[in-house]
């Protein structure tokens, strides 16, 4: 009667609580979160059909199906008659439909938000790894394996993966051996009756983490209980076999109340609840009326509940076989751990982080767990540092948006693996999509590293270029130093008389007190001047060069003394001993070509 009180109190209370969502939803007016799942399961192999569903709500118009990295919706669908999902079928599993998914839907009070992501998953790629444990398929509960996942394709990881209800899988990165083979090794230890079952191996490439290999062989593992507790079969062999469950879950905190569920037959007339290392039932419990289960209730979680346990019913037909096993953990044995995340817990889908748990309390092994629906988990043995402590390396490579949640890590010692440390802080993991669709979304450290060494190449050589500049100019203003202002120019005669007095006059512009003084000398060279028509005259006489001692008035206002100018001894000679050379300065005009004399000035400094 307590029990059925028990039971009906709790139905009461999920009725509240829907009632209590009904009317937040009439007061936002928002519409429910979907939900979204693949059947028969989101790991097809190629080529064989898959079916997508969205649920969302009653009032729905139409379903919208999301795949990452397309813009747009990858398909819509209107929801099937007097339901509140849609269904989104693929007929044959490719490459193309490998992905991660969302859905979302319309509905009178608008659209809703997007459901949590489903990762589908394509198997047959690639040719199948290779599968092999040591010591043995066949072992005791406590001892030790190795599971070896090998292929000659390079593959940057491999999964194992236990079949069954329980579905457990482990990731690990791998590594080359010496026959260039690249391989995993995945260490259970110590292994129980949890681990009975068939295993399989794949393997995938780091930048297509949805399209694996073809699954390796099946390995069939046979864990006997170390106390050989054998089921009691049934007497036709034709009673269902009973399922257990723990509610809210089965990673419960210390002192918390926790519930076992054995679900068998209508007819069952007693429930046993089996703990691994005891001979005798841990509790027995009359079926639920009008129900097909019973529960077993944990009212403060101790140590003393962690650990294994099965379960089996009794009918009139006999006695069932044990169900599967359920392995009920206790956390808070122990202080938290710490977790960190590097490089940062805001990133871009494509990227690599790496999660790192660690204690001073010697853990033996450490467990990540991402929170949520997907429930994600991580386990992996701890190592030393150098500062004594014990951590664990999580690498998320590369990390995609089904990792946006909130992670925790626990520890524990090898011997108890049902008791765990308290829950780390909770660390917050923000995974932006990525605008880059590309296989390789990030670039590595390597091309970091390049590009910083060619900008500061380039820099000494630009460095290098304007030293030799500045070398070359300050040689160039030593030269200028030596020859002290240097000018040498070389004018045609071809103009008047002030035009050609206006020209000695600029060259010999000095200040007048500045020392060394400017000498100017005057080299005269005949020429011919192939013109017609010149009509300008050149008297330049000695008054007009030899300004020091007969420069007029009105040009000693125009061009103040600067110099002494002199001529040079052939163009003094000129005037007074004329050669078929030399003509005299004074040109007249004549049709015939003639002879032209030019004078080139230069301004020399004495030292």
């Amino acid at each position: 009667m307590n029990i059925r009180m028990l039971y009906l109190q709790q139905e009461q209370t999920t009725g509240m609580v829907n009632v209590q969502r009904t009317l937040n939803l009439l007061v936002s007016g928002t519409p429910p979160k979907p939900k979204i799942w693949a059947e028969p399961q989101s790991v097809i192999a190629i080529y064989a059909p898959v079916t997508i569903w969205c649920q969302g709500s009653w009032e729905a118009k139409e379903y919208r199906l999301l795949k990452e990295g397309s813009s747009d919706p990858w398909d819509r669908q209107s929801p099937l008659e007097h339901m509140d999902k849609a269904k989104f079928y693929l007929e044959h599993m490719i490459q193309d439909f490998a992905g991660i998914y969302k859905c979302y839907y319309k509905s009178p009070a608008g659209w809703s938000e997007h459901s949590d992501t489903l990762v589908l998953v394509l198997t047959g790629v690639y040719d199948k790894p290779s599968l092999s444990v040591w010591t043995s398929h066949a072992v005791t509960s406590g001892e030790t394996i190795t599971m070896q996942c090998s292929s000659s394709l390079g593959f940057g990881r491999f999964i194992l993966i236990q079949e069954g209800k329980h579905h457990i899988s482990w990731t690990l990165d791998s590594q080359q051996n010496a026959e260039w083979e690249s391989q995993a090794h995945f260490v259970l230890d110590p292994v129980t009756t949890i681990h009975n079952g068939t295993f399989r191996c794949y393997g995938y490439f780091k930048n297509h983490p949805q399209m694996w290999s073809e699954s390796s062989g099946s390995l069939h593992l046979l864990v006997s209980d170390s106390k050989d507790q054998s089921p009691i079969h049934t007497e036709n062999g034709t009673l269902t076999k009973p399922k257990i469950w723990a509610e809210p879950q089965s990673v419960i905190a210390s002192y918390a109340t926790v519930t076992i569920w054995c679900q068998g037959s209508s007819e069952a007339q007693e429930y046993r609840l089996l703990k691994e290392g005891s001979s005798d039932p841990w509790d027995r419990q009359s079926p639920l009326e009008s129900l097909d289960k019973a529960k077993f209730c944990i009212n403060y979680m101790t140590h003393d509940f962690a650990g294994i346990y099965k379960c089996c019913y009794k009918s009139p037909a006999g006695w069932s076989e044990h169900s599967d096993t359920l392995e009920l953990v206790l956390t808070e044995a122990y202080d938290k751990p710490s977790l960190s995340v590097w490089p940062s817990p805001a990133v871009t889908s494509g990227e690599n982080i790496t999660m790192q748990c660690s204690s001073s309390l010697g853990f033996g092994t450490f467990i990540l767990i991402q929170e949520g629906k997907h429930h994600l988990s991580w386990t992996l043995d701890s190592q030393q540092n150098a500062n004594l402590k014990f951590q664990a390396h999580f690498v998320l490579d590369p990390v995609t948006t089904i990792h946006n949640g909130t992670f925790r890590c626990y520890g524990y010692f090898r011997n108890s693996p049902q008791m765990w440390s308290k829950s780390s802080d909770p660390l917050h993991l923000l995974v932006s999509e990525s605008k880059d669709e590309s296989p390789t979304h990030t670039e590595n450290g390597l091309g970091r590293y390049q590009k910083v060494l060619i900008g500061v190449l380039v820099s000494l050589l630009l460095l290098f270029f304007l030293l030799i500049l500045l070398i070359l100019f300050r040689y160039q203003c030593k030269g200028k130093e030596k020859k002290a202002g240097s000018l040498c120019l070389k004018k045609i005669l071809n103009g008047t008389r002030s035009h050609f007095i206006h020209l000695i006059a600029s060259l010999l512009q000095n200040p007048p007190d500045e020392e060394p003084q400017g000498i100017v000398y005057v080299q005269v060279k005949p020429s011919m001047l192939y013109k017609a028509g010149i009509t300008s005259s050149f008297p330049l006489s000695e008054k007009v060069l030899d300004m020091k001692n007969n420069q007029s008035g009105e040009n000693r206002e125009m061009y103040p003394r600067v110099g002494s100018v002199h001529l040079a001894p052939e163009v003094a000679n000129a005037k007074h001993i004329p050669s078929s050379n030399s003509v005299p300065l004074q040109a007249t005009t004549s049709k015939e070509p003639q002879d032209v004399t030019y004078a080139q000035l230069c301004i020399r400094t004495l030292e």
